[in-house]
Parts: structure tokens; C-alpha cells; sequence
């Protein structure tokens, strides 16, 4: 242990970093680093299940889209990855007075 406070880290990018004089910071930015570049040299799926970069891309524009209707006040949204073939699953919870705007402007729209 006491040789892993004192050691000098080489990381994957191939810069070195001193661990002893090192910020925190700099320590979570190292092991973030070591945990991509373990991930990277994998043939398989990480474990768990993931958002796909395309569903996040286009649940964070349909969020924008939201809160130029409703505002923001109030509105918490998450995406969540699922098994379903449909995609992941966005979870929205907005006050009744921005649901309520949610529902007029959605009205309009459809005449």
C-alpha cells in the first residue's frame, strides 16, 4: 500500500503522474483514464445496460424542446436504458401547471 502512495504513475496517454504530490482531482482524472482505456481493449459489451449515443443525442433535444413549452422550474427528466427493442425509457416529472402547458401546446399542434 505504502508503495502505491509513493509511486509514479505512468497514464495511458503516456504522461506520468507523481501520486504523492498529485491534487485529488488529478487522482479521480487518472483512474477515470485507466477505467477508459481497460474498457477500450475489450472485445465485449461493457456490463450492465447503456443509453445508446443517438437515443441520448435526441432525448436531450426533445428536453430542450420541453422546456422552451413548459419551462424549466420544476422538471426532472432522465433517460433510462432498457431491454426493450423499442429503446430506452425517458422518465419526465413536471408540475400539473407545466403539464397542463405540455397538453395545450400539444393540442395545438395536432389541430
Amino acid at each position: 500500500m505504502r508503495d502505491l502512495l509513493t509511486a509514479g504513475l505512468t497514464l495511458p496517454e503516456g504522461r506520468r503522474l507523481d501520486v504523492r504530490s498529485a491534487p485529488i482531482r488529478e487522482l479521480n482524472e487518472a483512474a477515470t483514464a485507466f477505467r477508459r482505456a481497460a474498457s477500450m481493449g475489450t472485445a465485449t459489451k461493457p456490463r450492465g445496460l447503456t443509453v445508446d449515443p443517438a437515443e441520448q443525442r435526441r432525448f436531450e433535444a426533445a428536453v430542450k424542446r420541453l422546456g422552451r413549452v413548459v419551462g424549466d422550474e420544476g422538471v426532472a427528466t432522465k433517460l433510462i436504458a432498457t431491454r426493450k427493442e423499442s429503446g430506452a425509457d425517458a422518465q419526465v416529472r413536471l408540475p400539473l401547471a407545466a403539464f397542463e402547458a405540455l397538453v395545450r401546446a400539444a393540442a395545438k399542434g395536432a389541430k
